[in-house]
Protein backbone atom coordinates (compact mmCIF):
# COMPACT_ATOMS: atom_id res chain seq x y z
CA UNK A 1 0.00 0.00 0.00
CA UNK A 2 1.50 3.32 -1.08
CA UNK A 3 0.94 6.98 -0.25
CA UNK A 4 1.75 9.47 -2.99
CA UNK A 5 2.67 13.09 -2.33
CA UNK A 6 0.52 15.91 -3.66
CA UNK A 7 -2.78 17.59 -3.15
CA UNK A 8 -3.31 19.57 0.05
CA UNK A 9 -0.99 17.37 2.05
CA UNK A 10 2.46 16.38 0.85
CA UNK A 11 5.25 14.37 2.40
CA UNK A 12 8.96 15.12 2.11
CA UNK A 13 12.05 13.47 3.54
CA UNK A 14 14.26 14.90 6.23
CA UNK A 15 18.05 14.76 6.45
CA UNK A 16 18.35 11.30 4.93
CA UNK A 17 16.29 8.87 2.91
CA UNK A 18 16.53 6.00 5.44
CA UNK A 19 13.36 7.29 7.09
CA UNK A 20 14.89 8.14 10.40
CA UNK A 21 12.96 11.36 9.82
CA UNK A 22 9.98 11.86 7.54
CA UNK A 23 8.08 15.13 7.48
CA UNK A 24 4.42 15.58 6.76
CA UNK A 25 3.72 19.03 5.35
CA UNK A 26 0.03 19.80 5.72
CA UNK A 27 -1.10 22.93 3.84
CA UNK A 28 -4.35 23.44 5.72
CA UNK A 29 -5.49 26.09 8.21
CA UNK A 30 -5.79 25.47 11.93
CA UNK A 31 -3.21 22.70 12.36
CA UNK A 32 -2.73 21.94 16.09
CA UNK A 33 0.81 22.61 17.25
CA UNK A 34 2.00 19.68 19.35
CA UNK A 35 4.23 20.57 22.23
CA UNK A 36 4.44 16.94 23.31
CA UNK A 37 5.08 13.53 21.83
CA UNK A 38 2.08 11.75 20.35
CA UNK A 39 2.71 8.01 20.87
CA UNK A 40 1.70 5.59 18.14
CA UNK A 41 2.77 1.97 18.12
CA UNK A 42 6.02 1.71 16.18
CA UNK A 43 5.96 5.39 15.16
CA UNK A 44 6.66 8.52 17.19
CA UNK A 45 5.13 11.81 16.01
CA UNK A 46 6.57 15.21 16.86
CA UNK A 47 6.04 18.71 15.57
CA UNK A 48 6.57 21.38 14.63
CA UNK A 49 10.32 20.80 14.89
CA UNK A 50 13.27 22.99 13.88
CA UNK A 51 15.99 21.25 11.84
CA UNK A 52 19.55 20.96 13.02
CA UNK A 53 22.12 23.56 11.89
CA UNK A 54 23.62 22.53 8.56
CA UNK A 55 20.85 20.08 7.72
CA UNK A 56 21.43 19.31 4.01
CA UNK A 57 17.89 18.13 3.45
CA UNK A 58 14.87 20.21 2.39
CA UNK A 59 14.04 23.35 4.36
CA UNK A 60 12.12 22.61 7.54
CA UNK A 61 11.01 24.73 10.46
CA UNK A 62 8.37 26.46 12.53
CA UNK A 63 6.82 28.52 9.75
CA UNK A 64 5.27 25.51 8.03
CA UNK A 65 2.61 23.15 9.34
CA UNK A 66 4.89 20.15 9.68
CA UNK A 67 4.88 16.97 11.73
CA UNK A 68 8.03 14.91 12.03
CA UNK A 69 7.98 11.26 13.00
CA UNK A 70 10.82 8.88 13.79
CA UNK A 71 10.51 5.28 12.70
CA UNK A 72 14.08 3.93 12.75
CA UNK A 73 13.08 0.26 13.15
CA UNK A 74 10.40 0.18 10.51
CA UNK A 75 11.39 -0.81 6.98
CA UNK A 76 10.04 1.30 4.14
CA UNK A 77 10.56 1.81 0.43
CA UNK A 78 10.59 5.21 -1.20
CA UNK A 79 11.35 7.26 -4.29
CA UNK A 80 12.39 10.93 -4.21
CA UNK A 81 12.94 13.69 -6.74
CA UNK A 82 16.37 15.40 -7.17
CA UNK A 83 15.53 17.97 -4.46
CA UNK A 84 14.68 15.27 -1.93
CA UNK A 85 10.90 15.61 -2.06
CA UNK A 86 9.19 12.27 -1.55
CA UNK A 87 7.34 10.96 -4.60
CA UNK A 88 5.96 7.88 -2.84
CA UNK A 89 6.72 5.52 -0.01
CA UNK A 90 5.30 2.34 1.51
CA UNK A 91 5.85 0.25 4.61
CA UNK A 92 6.63 -3.42 4.16
CA UNK A 93 4.09 -4.45 6.80
CA UNK A 94 0.44 -3.68 6.08
CA UNK A 95 -0.34 -3.33 9.79
CA UNK A 96 2.28 -0.58 10.13
CA UNK A 97 0.89 1.16 7.07
CA UNK A 98 -2.61 0.99 8.50
CA UNK A 99 -1.50 2.55 11.79
CA UNK A 100 0.33 5.28 9.90
CA UNK A 101 -2.51 6.18 7.55
CA UNK A 102 -5.06 6.15 10.38
CA UNK A 103 -2.89 8.53 12.37
CA UNK A 104 -2.46 10.90 9.41
CA UNK A 105 -6.20 10.83 8.80
CA UNK A 106 -6.77 11.80 12.43
CA UNK A 107 -4.33 14.72 12.08
CA UNK A 108 -6.03 15.93 8.89
CA UNK A 109 -9.46 15.80 10.51
CA UNK A 110 -8.13 17.55 13.59
CA UNK A 111 -6.73 20.35 11.43
CA UNK A 112 -9.97 20.70 9.48
CA UNK A 113 -12.00 20.99 12.68
CA UNK A 114 -9.67 23.72 13.85
CA UNK A 115 -9.04 22.09 17.21
CA UNK A 116 -6.17 23.47 19.25
CA UNK A 117 -4.08 21.91 21.98
CA UNK A 118 -3.57 23.75 25.23
CA UNK A 119 0.08 22.75 25.50
CA UNK A 120 2.39 25.71 26.12
CA UNK A 121 4.71 26.58 23.25
CA UNK A 122 8.46 26.55 23.80
CA UNK A 123 10.11 29.75 22.53
CA UNK A 124 13.88 29.57 22.02
CA UNK A 125 16.47 31.92 20.47
CA UNK A 126 16.84 31.41 16.72
CA UNK A 127 20.25 31.27 14.99
CA UNK A 128 18.82 33.37 12.15
CA UNK A 129 16.45 35.92 13.70
CA UNK A 130 13.48 37.27 11.78
CA UNK A 131 14.00 40.90 10.76
CA UNK A 132 12.19 43.48 8.71
CA UNK A 133 12.03 47.01 7.34
CA UNK A 134 9.10 49.33 6.60
CA UNK A 135 8.74 52.54 4.64
CA UNK A 136 5.92 54.76 3.38
CA UNK A 137 6.77 56.17 -0.04
CA UNK A 138 4.18 58.87 -0.71
CA UNK A 139 1.00 56.93 0.06
CA UNK A 140 2.52 53.49 -0.67
CA UNK A 141 3.39 51.29 2.30
CA UNK A 142 6.35 48.98 1.62
CA UNK A 143 7.47 46.19 3.93
CA UNK A 144 10.18 43.54 3.68
CA UNK A 145 10.52 40.55 6.04
CA UNK A 146 13.43 38.10 6.14
CA UNK A 147 15.48 35.66 8.17
CA UNK A 148 18.95 37.10 8.89
CA UNK A 149 21.73 34.49 8.85
CA UNK A 150 25.29 35.30 9.91
CA UNK A 151 28.51 34.78 7.96
CA UNK A 152 30.20 32.98 10.89
CA UNK A 153 33.51 32.81 9.06
CA UNK A 154 32.07 30.94 6.09
CA UNK A 155 32.57 31.66 2.40
CA UNK A 156 29.26 33.09 1.24
CA UNK A 157 28.94 33.52 -2.49
CA UNK A 158 29.53 30.45 -4.60
CA UNK A 159 29.81 28.25 -1.51
CA UNK A 160 27.23 28.67 1.27
CA UNK A 161 25.00 30.34 -1.32
CA UNK A 162 25.74 28.55 -4.64
CA UNK A 163 25.88 30.44 -7.91
CA UNK A 164 23.25 29.81 -10.60
CA UNK A 165 20.75 28.27 -8.13
CA UNK A 166 17.55 29.71 -6.72
CA UNK A 167 18.05 31.12 -3.21
CA UNK A 168 15.40 32.20 -0.70
CA UNK A 169 17.30 35.47 -0.13
CA UNK A 170 17.60 34.84 3.59
CA UNK A 171 17.09 32.05 6.12
CA UNK A 172 14.15 29.81 7.05
CA UNK A 173 10.93 31.10 5.42
CA UNK A 174 11.51 32.83 2.12
CA UNK A 175 12.07 36.57 2.24
CA UNK A 176 8.93 38.50 1.30
CA UNK A 177 8.07 42.04 0.27
CA UNK A 178 4.67 43.75 0.21
CA UNK A 179 3.45 46.95 -1.45
CA UNK A 180 0.08 48.57 -0.71
CA UNK A 181 -0.34 50.13 -4.17
CA UNK A 182 0.84 49.41 -7.69
CA UNK A 183 4.51 50.32 -8.15
CA UNK A 184 7.30 50.07 -10.66
CA UNK A 185 9.74 47.47 -9.31
CA UNK A 186 13.02 47.45 -11.18
CA UNK A 187 11.26 49.18 -14.05
CA UNK A 188 8.42 46.64 -14.23
CA UNK A 189 4.82 47.02 -13.09
CA UNK A 190 4.05 45.26 -9.81
CA UNK A 191 0.49 45.16 -8.50
CA UNK A 192 -0.32 45.75 -4.85
CA UNK A 193 0.27 42.55 -2.87
CA UNK A 194 2.73 40.37 -0.97
CA UNK A 195 5.42 38.40 -2.78
CA UNK A 196 8.24 35.99 -1.99
CA UNK A 197 11.61 37.41 -3.01
CA UNK A 198 14.15 35.00 -4.52
CA UNK A 199 17.60 35.49 -5.99
CA UNK A 200 19.80 33.59 -8.42
CA UNK A 201 23.36 34.73 -7.60
CA UNK A 202 25.83 34.82 -10.47
CA UNK A 203 29.62 34.75 -10.40
CA UNK A 204 30.41 37.47 -12.94
CA UNK A 205 27.01 38.65 -14.13
CA UNK A 206 24.09 40.63 -12.70
CA UNK A 207 22.00 38.56 -10.28
CA UNK A 208 18.45 37.60 -11.13
CA UNK A 209 15.77 38.77 -8.70
CA UNK A 210 12.41 36.98 -8.86
CA UNK A 211 9.17 37.97 -7.13
CA UNK A 212 6.93 34.94 -6.68
CA UNK A 213 3.24 34.83 -5.82
CA UNK A 214 3.70 31.90 -3.40
CA UNK A 215 4.85 34.19 -0.57
CA UNK A 216 4.16 31.76 2.27
CA UNK A 217 6.57 29.03 1.25
CA UNK A 218 9.41 27.72 3.33
CA UNK A 219 12.84 28.15 1.79
CA UNK A 220 13.24 27.27 -1.87
CA UNK A 221 12.55 23.53 -1.91
CA UNK A 222 9.09 23.93 -3.44
CA UNK A 223 9.88 26.99 -5.56
CA UNK A 224 7.85 27.07 -8.77
CA UNK A 225 9.06 29.36 -11.52
CA UNK A 226 5.63 29.47 -13.14
CA UNK A 227 4.40 31.43 -10.09
CA UNK A 228 6.88 34.27 -10.71
CA UNK A 229 5.15 37.61 -11.29
CA UNK A 230 8.31 39.33 -12.50
CA UNK A 231 12.06 38.89 -12.88
CA UNK A 232 14.65 41.63 -13.05
CA UNK A 233 18.42 41.93 -12.83
CA UNK A 234 20.32 43.59 -9.99
CA UNK A 235 23.86 44.91 -10.25
CA UNK A 236 25.96 43.54 -7.39
CA UNK A 237 28.72 45.75 -6.02
CA UNK A 238 31.42 45.56 -3.38
CA UNK A 239 30.11 47.14 -0.19
CA UNK A 240 32.18 49.77 1.67
CA UNK A 241 31.70 47.84 4.91
CA UNK A 242 31.38 44.20 5.93
CA UNK A 243 27.95 43.00 7.14
CA UNK A 244 28.17 39.97 9.42
CA UNK A 245 24.42 39.44 9.18
CA UNK A 246 22.20 39.64 6.13
CA UNK A 247 20.49 43.03 6.10
CA UNK A 248 17.71 44.49 3.95
CA UNK A 249 16.82 48.17 4.09
CA UNK A 250 14.36 50.50 2.39
CA UNK A 251 15.91 53.82 1.41
CA UNK A 252 13.62 56.83 0.89
CA UNK A 253 14.53 58.98 -2.12
CA UNK A 254 11.37 61.06 -2.46
CA UNK A 255 7.61 61.02 -2.50
CA UNK A 256 7.57 58.72 -5.52
CA UNK A 257 10.89 56.89 -5.26
CA UNK A 258 12.72 54.48 -2.94
CA UNK A 259 15.25 51.67 -3.09
CA UNK A 260 15.38 48.19 -1.63
CA UNK A 261 18.94 47.33 -0.59
CA UNK A 262 20.51 44.00 0.37
CA UNK A 263 23.87 43.87 2.15
CA UNK A 264 25.60 40.72 3.33
CA UNK A 265 29.27 40.07 3.74
CA UNK A 266 31.12 42.29 1.29
CA UNK A 267 28.36 42.44 -1.35
CA UNK A 268 25.41 44.77 -1.83
CA UNK A 269 22.79 45.57 -4.46
CA UNK A 270 19.76 47.83 -4.80
CA UNK A 271 16.58 47.83 -6.85
CA UNK A 272 14.39 50.88 -7.53
CA UNK A 273 10.74 51.20 -6.52
CA UNK A 274 8.63 54.01 -7.94
CA UNK A 275 5.01 55.05 -7.63
CA UNK A 276 2.69 57.75 -8.94
CA UNK A 277 2.43 59.47 -5.56
CA UNK A 278 0.70 62.57 -6.90
CA UNK A 279 -1.88 60.59 -8.87
CA UNK A 280 -2.53 58.26 -5.93
CA UNK A 281 -2.80 61.24 -3.59
CA UNK A 282 -5.32 62.97 -5.86
CA UNK A 283 -7.36 59.77 -6.07
CA UNK A 284 -7.34 59.54 -2.26
CA UNK A 285 -8.50 63.16 -1.96
CA UNK A 286 -11.49 62.61 -4.23
CA UNK A 287 -12.45 59.34 -2.56
CA UNK A 288 -12.07 60.80 0.93
CA UNK A 289 -14.43 63.70 0.30
CA UNK A 290 -16.93 61.53 -1.48
CA UNK A 291 -17.22 59.58 1.79
CA UNK A 292 -16.72 62.45 4.29
CA UNK A 293 -18.12 65.70 2.88
CA UNK A 294 -18.17 67.72 6.16
CA UNK A 295 -14.66 67.58 7.66
CA UNK A 296 -12.92 70.99 7.41
CA UNK A 297 -9.37 70.06 8.47
CA UNK A 298 -8.67 67.32 5.89
CA UNK A 299 -10.47 69.53 3.39
CA UNK A 300 -7.92 72.31 3.98
CA UNK A 301 -5.00 69.87 3.85
CA UNK A 302 -6.34 68.38 0.64
CA UNK A 303 -6.54 71.86 -0.89
CA UNK A 304 -2.89 72.44 -0.02
CA UNK A 305 -1.87 69.08 -1.54
CA UNK A 306 -3.87 69.64 -4.73
CA UNK A 307 -2.36 73.12 -5.06
CA UNK A 308 1.25 72.00 -4.48
CA UNK A 309 1.30 68.53 -6.04
CA UNK A 310 -1.85 68.07 -8.10
CA UNK A 311 -1.40 71.24 -10.18
CA UNK A 312 -5.17 71.70 -10.21
CA UNK A 313 -5.76 75.21 -8.87
CA UNK A 314 -9.47 75.20 -9.69
CA UNK A 315 -10.09 72.07 -7.58
CA UNK A 316 -7.78 73.43 -4.86
CA UNK A 317 -9.88 76.62 -4.73
CA UNK A 318 -13.07 74.56 -4.46
CA UNK A 319 -11.67 72.58 -1.52
CA UNK A 320 -10.24 75.65 0.26
CA UNK A 321 -13.49 77.60 -0.05
CA UNK A 322 -15.35 74.58 1.29
CA UNK A 323 -12.99 74.39 4.30
CA UNK A 324 -13.69 78.07 5.06
CA UNK A 325 -17.44 77.51 4.81
CA UNK A 326 -17.16 74.59 7.25
CA UNK A 327 -15.03 76.52 9.78
CA UNK A 328 -14.37 80.13 8.84
CA UNK A 329 -13.59 81.07 12.46
CA UNK A 330 -10.31 79.16 12.42
CA UNK A 331 -7.15 80.74 11.00
CA UNK A 332 -5.95 77.65 9.12
CA UNK A 333 -8.64 77.25 6.40
CA UNK A 334 -8.37 80.96 5.59
CA UNK A 335 -4.58 80.71 5.37
CA UNK A 336 -4.84 77.82 2.91
CA UNK A 337 -7.42 79.76 0.88
CA UNK A 338 -5.05 82.73 0.82
CA UNK A 339 -2.26 80.56 -0.59
CA UNK A 340 -4.57 79.10 -3.25
CA UNK A 341 -5.58 82.62 -4.37
CA UNK A 342 -1.89 83.57 -4.58
CA UNK A 343 -1.14 80.48 -6.69
CA UNK A 344 -3.87 81.69 -9.05
CA UNK A 345 -2.24 85.19 -9.12
CA UNK A 346 -5.28 86.61 -7.29
CA UNK A 347 -3.09 88.62 -4.94
CA UNK A 348 -5.69 91.00 -3.52
CA UNK A 349 -7.96 88.12 -2.58
CA UNK A 350 -4.92 86.35 -1.15
CA UNK A 351 -4.04 89.39 0.97
CA UNK A 352 -7.64 89.68 2.21
CA UNK A 353 -7.71 86.05 3.33
CA UNK A 354 -4.26 86.37 4.92
CA UNK A 355 -5.58 89.37 6.90
CA UNK A 356 -8.60 87.35 8.04
CA UNK A 357 -6.33 84.44 8.95
CA UNK A 358 -4.21 86.82 11.08
CA UNK A 359 -7.29 88.19 12.86
CA UNK A 360 -8.66 84.71 13.63
CA UNK A 361 -5.26 83.43 14.70
CA UNK A 362 -4.49 86.31 17.07
CA UNK A 363 -7.92 85.86 18.64
CA UNK A 364 -7.25 82.21 19.48
CA UNK A 365 -3.51 82.80 20.16
CA UNK A 366 -2.65 79.10 19.92
CA UNK A 367 0.75 77.49 19.50
CA UNK A 368 -0.52 76.23 16.18
CA UNK A 369 -1.13 79.77 14.96
CA UNK A 370 2.18 81.04 16.33
CA UNK A 371 3.94 78.51 14.13
CA UNK A 372 2.44 80.23 11.05
CA UNK A 373 2.25 83.86 12.27
CA UNK A 374 5.57 85.00 10.79
CA UNK A 375 4.89 83.48 7.37
CA UNK A 376 1.36 84.91 7.27
CA UNK A 377 2.61 88.44 8.04
CA UNK A 378 5.38 88.23 5.44
CA UNK A 379 3.14 86.86 2.70
CA UNK A 380 0.37 89.33 3.52
CA UNK A 381 2.75 92.22 2.89
CA UNK A 382 4.13 90.69 -0.30
CA UNK A 383 0.68 90.01 -1.73
CA UNK A 384 -0.49 93.56 -0.99
CA UNK A 385 2.51 94.89 -2.92
CA UNK A 386 1.85 92.48 -5.79
CA UNK A 387 -1.81 93.53 -5.92
CA UNK A 388 -0.93 97.25 -6.21
CA UNK A 389 -3.07 100.16 -4.98
CA UNK A 390 -6.70 99.43 -4.34
CA UNK A 391 -9.06 100.83 -7.01
CA UNK A 392 -11.99 102.84 -5.59
CA UNK A 393 -15.41 101.45 -6.29
CA UNK A 394 -16.79 102.70 -9.60
CA UNK A 395 -13.40 103.49 -11.11
CA UNK A 396 -11.37 101.45 -13.56
CA UNK A 397 -7.65 100.79 -13.24
CA UNK A 398 -5.65 102.68 -15.90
Amino acid sequence: MDISAGGKGSIVTGQDHGFDRIVLVQHLEGIPEFGHQLPVEGIQFFGPVKPKEGDPGPDLGFDQDQFIFHAPKIKAKASTDPEGALLWFSFEKKTTMKIFTNTLTALFLWSLLGLQTVTAQLVLPQPSPRCGARLTMGVTDIEVDYGSPGVNGRTLWGSLVPYDEIWRSGANSATWISVSTEVQFGGQTLKAGKYALYLIPKADKPWVLALNSNEGQWGSTNFKENLDVLRTEVQVQDAPTFAERLHYSLEYEGMSSARLRMHWGQKTWTVALQSDAKGLGMANVKKFFADRPGDWYPCANAAAFVMDQGNDHAYALELAQKAVRLNGEHFYPRWILAKVHAARAEYRLAAEQAEQSKIKGEAENSDWYQGYAGEIATKHKAWLEAAGPAVPVGKKRK
